[in-house]
């Protein structure tokens, strides 16, 4: 509950603060699908639909991934989450972080 909660809390205020250089109504319809991803990690019945809804939401935070990306776009182009190896920057950095 805490990671997609705080993917929420981190694009609203990243959408406060960089209104004008990101696509509004998508951080809008990812905010709209990690709330309902909060309710219904609530109402989670067991672990298999816990980890189901914690990757679709993982899924929608990864969507806002390139207007997160200020400067120099080309480097950090974002085009979906790859592991083993990572193969781009921004893949590479969040298997550096564990996400």
């Amino acid at each position: 509950m805490a990671k997609v909660s705080n993917s929420r809390k981190y694009l609203v205020r990243f959408k406060r603060d960089h209104r004008d250089r990101i696509n509004s109504q998508l951080f809008e319809e990812i905010n709209t699908e990690l709330t309902w991803a909060l309710e219904m990690i609530q109402a989670a019945p067991d672990k298999e639909t816990l980890l189901g809804i914690e990757g679709q939401a993982a899924n929608q935070y990864f969507r806002a991934f390139n207007d997160l990306v200020l400067t120099d776009k080309k480097t950090f182009q974002f085009d979906g989450r790859t592991r083993r190896p990572p193969l781009d920057c921004i893949n590479a950095l969040l298997s550096f972080g564990n996400l």
